[in-house]
């Protein structure tokens, strides 16, 4: 028998463009967990950010969830002190993630912004704090010509919030930062921003007077941060608020949500805005379920093709199921929901090299915890699969077994006690099942053996210990 095969522990490959994978998965632990925002690293993983109750130092943490292509775990991280810590957003430039939120100081109870700067395993390489008027709550980041560009919340000392943008260069110095609050309005904030042109960016929010809100966009030069222009959607009453805001190129849309007082139900707002004109569009919504839904966010991937994440009232039962829709031309290609119970949500999105949709948000009632963090991914039909239920995805003790590949078989070496593997299952690279067995037995001789004849060279191996699993690669002679 042949000697010297190779097993490479939590590290994949993977080879783009070979076939749709879907999967449908949550992450965390035993208490409340979320995912808001998504960024794709150069090595074709992705990188979910929010916030986890059930790990870290504090009463909840940021938290990154790094999985490959197929859905399969590869690292996560906490980060933050004693106190409550959130990331809302991430963006990956080059060869770095640019991960923002707010972390909360002790012993003064403020929240300022939070920028942190990660590298591909998710250590961190430097962390920035902004304080804006007082207290600073970032929603988004963009990035373009080695420059980060963030917004959110500023409060003032009065707890007023205004709404508030700010540029740095790639190690978080400040190069400019803006306030905004319009006349006669009572306060302000922006949930999205989007460069859009060699000096232009613009930003999604909403203001508010009274109880009236009103959706709103504002335009910033983004070298100098002037104010070139903002405009006011819809009306008051209606309180409308935008959350998202890409450009395909010659639109700039937007998407959030309006609450009509007639029936007080929350309705999808959605619609463009030509540059340098006062006219906007909003076309008609869609309504999966005659109940409360909006649309938290939009990305354009052609001129008028774009899809939408968001929530949607579950057979109006009070509950809130995920989900996400296909526009082409103002037609709805396809929506889709996963969730049926609790308050579930979609926050961020990308689209994958295959043409379909990954998206990350929160998902109650079939995770681990009380909420999960989820990452969906669907085809570029809109099918999705049901939701993973597992409990976390970090490797078990090394010491409870040892696996090896010896020529082409692989072995693994079982532990006798309740701690052993349960589930094995074996993977190409291009997603297809190639091997399962549930209900582990060693041999004789304390280890079990799977014959690779005929399979690929390289592959992935999946271990399922009670309710975690495992994954790694394996390549034979």
């Amino acid at each position: 028998m042949k000697s010297g095969g190779l097993l490479i522990l939590l590290c994949f490959s993977f080879l783009r463009g070979v076939g749709q994978v879907v999967f449908a998965r949550t992450f965390g632990g035993p208490l409340e967990d979320g995912g808001f925002g998504l960024a794709a690293t150069p090595n074709g993983h992705y990188v979910a950010a929010g916030y986890t109750g059930s790990f870290g130092a504090g009463a909840a943490d940021g938290f990154l969830v790094c999985v490959n292509p197929l859905g399969f775990w590869q690292w996560q991280k906490t980060y933050g002190g004693p106190d409550t810590d959130v990331l809302r957003d991430i963006v990956w430039y080059g060869n770095y993630g640019y991960a923002t939120g707010y972390t909360k100081k002790i012993p003064s109870g403020r929240y300022e912004g939070w920028l942190l700067c990660l590298d591909a395993s998710g250590d961190t390489l430097f962390t920035r704090t902004f304080q804006g008027l007082g207290w600073c709550l970032p929603q988004a980041v963009a990035a373009a010509d080695s420059s980060l560009y963030l917004c959110g919340m500023a409060y003032d000392s009065l707890g007023v919030a205004q709404g508030w943008a700010m540029r740095t260069d790639l190690q978080g110095a400040i190069q400019w930062q803006v306030h905004w609050l319009p006349p006669g309005q009572e306060e302000a904030g922006f949930e999205a921003v989007v460069v859009f042109s060699d000096s232009l960016m613009a930003l999604g929010g909403h203001s508010v007077l009274g109880s009236d809100g009103q959706a709103a966009l504002l335009f910033l030069n983004r070298w100098d941060g002037s104010l070139k222009g903002f405009q006011l959607l819809g009306q008051a009453n209606f309180q409308e608020k935008i959350t998202g805001i890409d450009y395909d190129g010659q639109k700039i849309w937007f998407c959030g949500s309006v609450r009509d007082p007639l029936n007080d139900r929350l309705a999808p707002l959605i619609g463009y805005i030509v540059p340098g004109t006062s006219t906007t569009y909003v076309p008609a919504p869609y309504f999966p379920l005659q109940f409360d839904n909006t649309y938290h966010k939009i990305k354009c991937f052609g001129q008028d093709d774009y899809y939408l994440t968001g929530k949607t009232t579950f057979l109006g039962q009070g509950f809130t199921a995920a989900t996400a829709f296909r526009y082409d031309n103002d037609q709805l290609t396809w929506g889709t929901n996963v969730g049926n119970q609790g308050q579930s949500a979609a926050y961020g999105l990308l689209k994958t090299p295959d043409g379909g949709l990954l998206a990350t948000g929160e998902l109650t009632g079939q995770g681990p915890g009380l909420r999960a963090l989820l990452m969906w991914k669907i085809d570029s039909l809109g099918n999705s699969v049901p939701v993973a239920q597992v409990n976390s995805e970090s490797p078990p003790d090394p010491s409870s077994f040892r696996i090896s590949v010896l020529g082409e078989e692989l072995r693994l070496f079982l532990d006798p006690s309740p701690e052993r593997p349960a589930n094995l299952e074996i993977w190409s690279l291009e997603g297809k099942l190639l091997y399962s067995k549930d209900d582990l037995q060693a041999s004789a001789a304390g280890y079990l053996t799977v014959p690779l004849a005929g399979m690929p060279r390289m592959g992935l191996v999946r271990l399922r210990i009670k309710d975690a699993v495992w994954c790694l690669k394996f390549v034979r002679p």
